[in-house]
């Protein structure tokens, strides 16, 4: 069941890319990360038990497993472990849906940068910070 966040308000995501352009979008989904490792994107503001959480679909691009790793997130900035019951590990070219476990429902914005590691949990890329915002 999807909470209320986004019944009354639209994200509005600023994705800060490596050549310092800004991409803005407004719709229900949101891709936040495409690259030749990843693509990502943005479901919504989720409750999962009880708990809330921040719903995304992952897309391994590559032939072999990856795992995805939240890292440096917070919500309404306060510092905030993104956590979830399992890894968000893949095998190539397959995908899957994970809630990470947020802490408490967005007022006002989420950060967080997306950590891609191989099978080994050897670095392949590091997003810059994805925030999303009201």
């Amino acid at each position: 069941m999807k909470s209320d966040f986004l019944d009354y308000v639209i994200y509005k995501i600023i994705l800060s890319i490596p050549i310092r352009q800004e991409t803005e979008a407004e719709v229900d989904e949101y891709v936040i990360c495409d690259n030749e490792y990843l693509r990502a994107t943005f479901l919504g503001i989720g409750d999962s038990f009880g708990y809330v959480t921040l719903d995304v679909k992952l897309e391994n691009k590559t032939d072999g497993e990856i795992t995805v790793i939240p890292m440096d997130s917070s919500v309404d900035d306060v510092m905030v472990q993104f956590l979830s019951g399992l890894p968000a590990t893949m095998q190539g070219h397959k995908s899957m849906n994970q809630a990470w476990l947020i802490g408490s429902e967005p007022q006002n914005n989420i950060e967080f940068k997306l950590w891609i590691v191989d099978e080994n949990w050897s670095d392949l890329y590091k997003t810059e910070t994805i925030r999303l915002v009201r």
